[in-house]
């Protein structure tokens, strides 16, 4: 009998521990850290309640618990989330942040709180539809509420080096999920079509030894493997 083919949840259900423990020793899983700290230090401080789409392993999720008064965290991958539930407990914030299971963006009608500050860390780029993840988003903020989510950084050199092996060799594996790769400008239009307006904006994934290369000779659109943008709902 054929197998039916594993699908994105499924996948991040099977990786769950080992791409938690990457957060403790892999370097551009640490810089991530750093810069996702210094934007929710600013954009997060003090927020009532605030969500966090694609949670995965709950790393960003308990940075995010740090600002926030209180965190609802969304995953699609139950071993994602058996992860990040222990991971809350073990840094004492369980009570501040409710974990869900759901593909996303959840479909149909939706009655969720509206918030301050919606997240998304390296999530949105393994959805059906970019423009369809932000209008999820959308929904889930008041007026003048910020978003902040990554996406994979299509004009890195070292991400066509990557997806030029999986083209080859199938791994990593990890590119077999992806659904989209985006250049900055390309997240501006979006961001602006789906009624946002971007204030702010980062590269990242820069910090392993190739990248390090690549930054000595080239701009940091084309020697980081990510994007990070902030924006606002305009109405």
């Amino acid at each position: 009998m054929k197998q039916r083919p594993v699908d994105a949840l499924e996948f991040h259900t099977q990786i769950a521990s080992e791409f938690d423990q990457s957060y403790s020793y892999d370097s551009n899983r640490l810089e991530r850290l750093r810069i996702w700290k210094e934007y929710l230090a600013k954009y997060a401080s003090g927020v009532d309640l605030a969500y966090d789409l694609g949670c995965g392993s709950g790393a960003i999720t308990s940075l995010l618990a740090q600002y926030a008064k209180r965190v609802i965290a969304i995953d699609g991958a139950e071993g994602m989330l058996a992860v990040a539930r222990k991971n809350a407990a073990a840094h004492g914030i369980s009570d501040r942040i409710e974990f869900r299971q759901s593909r996303l963006p959840i479909p149909g009608q939706v009655t969720l709180p509206q918030v301050d500050i919606v997240i998304s860390s390296s999530a949105i780029e393994y959805m059906d539809s970019v423009p369809d993840a932000l209008a999820f988003a959308r929904g889930l903020l008041k007026k003048r509420g910020t978003l902040i989510f990554s996406m994979s950084n299509r004009d890195s050199i070292s991400r066509k080096l990557v997806r030029a092996v999986h083209g080859v060799t199938g791994r990593p594996k990890y590119i077999k999920y992806l659904q989209h790769f985006v250049t900055l400008a390309d997240l501006e239009q979006y961001l602006e079509a789906g009624g946002f307006t971007p204030v702010e904006s980062s590269y990242f994934g820069g910090a392993d030894r190739l990248n390090r290369f690549l930054a000595s000779h080239l701009s940091p659109s084309r020697a980081n493997n990510m994007i990070l943008i902030a924006a606002r709902r305009l109405k």
